[in-house]
């Protein structure tokens, strides 16, 4: 959504939320390059055919439109979950949050109890006579 409203200020800054139909099959082509997808020509001028046009002019089309957010869409193997899932520096996915929040958790917990450890009262006696450890 965001690169779709950034290509929108360069490209229509008079039509906000517009884009020309041609320029749309572009991106979904250069996508298409890019991650090695399948689709077609005929399916690209499908997903075009199917957006809400502007009622100004026909010839472009509102690119908000989930359908054809939806076209942007990539399967990720294990390797690349997992490195979003841990690595995501946005912590743009709920199981991004959780991970992090789990990893501050443990953090702390352990920076508390080396400091606890470190204080005489926490030591343990092993006889009466003995220093703590």
């Amino acid at each position: 959504r965001k690169a779709m409203q950034r290509l929108d200020m360069e490209l229509c800054p008079g039509y906000p939320g517009e884009l020309r139909s041609a320029q749309v099959v572009d991106i979904l082509s250069r996508f298409d390059h890019a991650f090695d997808s399948l689709r077609s020509d005929a399916e690209r001028e499908f997903i075009v055919s199917e957006l809400e046009h502007s009622t100004q002019d026909f010839s472009r089309v509102r690119w908000s439109d989930k359908r054809l957010l939806r076209a942007f869409t990539v399967v990720l193997n294990l390797q690349e979950k997992i490195y979003f899932t841990i690595d995501m520096g946005d912590s743009s996915t709920r199981m991004s949050k959780i991970v992090s929040g789990v990893m501050v958790a443990t953090i702390l917990v352990s920076i508390i109890l080396w400091m606890a450890g470190t204080m005489p009262e926490v030591g343990v006696l092993q006889c009466q006579t003995c220093t703590p450890d």
